[in-house]
């Protein structure tokens, strides 16, 4: 049980930092004018970096789908189904590295 809460809490923390750098994103594209120059690119790197959070899966599965914000039939139910996925998937891996790395001390630091 403790396992289990333990991966919904991290789920939901992985998923406030997905939120808030789509929040960012979102700013950046109705704040700036994506028409290139310095602007621009910083717009494209966090439109990668978007890409990366949310389109793995799908590129995972096929190398040519194209960038998530090419894509318009690409609905925000589809964008947050993946990050959930992805949120769910590193919180597993961050709960069992951690416990894993606790039962590592607590063998450490046993008297022979």
């Amino acid at each position: 049980m403790k396992f289990l809460l333990a991966i919904l809490k991290t789920t939901f923390y992985m998923l406030m930092i997905y939120m808030s750098l789509v929040v960012i994103y979102l700013a950046v594209l109705v704040l700036v004018d994506p028409a290139g120059g310095f602007w621009g690119f910083i717009v494209n790197a966090v439109s990668f970096l978007m890409n990366n959070i949310f389109s793995y899966p799908l590129k995972i599965a096929n190398p040519d789908y194209p960038f998530f914000w090419e894509v318009n039939s690409i609905s925000t139910a589809t964008v947050l189904i993946f990050s959930f996925g992805n949120a769910l998937i590193q919180s597993l891996i961050v709960v069992y590295l951690t416990k894993l790395f606790k039962r590592k001390e607590k063998a450490a630091l046993k008297p022979e």
